[in-house]
């Protein structure tokens, strides 16, 4: 992990965001790596919300 990935979940931390938030954005991001023909690298910040 890098830097960044260690200062965002950092910032979770602090924001107090409910793990059952963080582990279903996991669950979500790995369900579409596992649909898509497109194979990359995860990077935490995959994780964060989106708008």
């Amino acid at each position: 992990m890098s830097p960044l990935d260690w200062a965002l979940i950092e910032t979770w931390q602090e924001r107090e965001v409910p793990l059952h938030i963080v582990l279903r954005s996991i669950d979500k991001v790995f369900d579409n790596y596992e649909k898509s023909k497109k194979k990359r690298t995860i990077k935490v910040w995959h994780f964060a919300a989106k708008k």
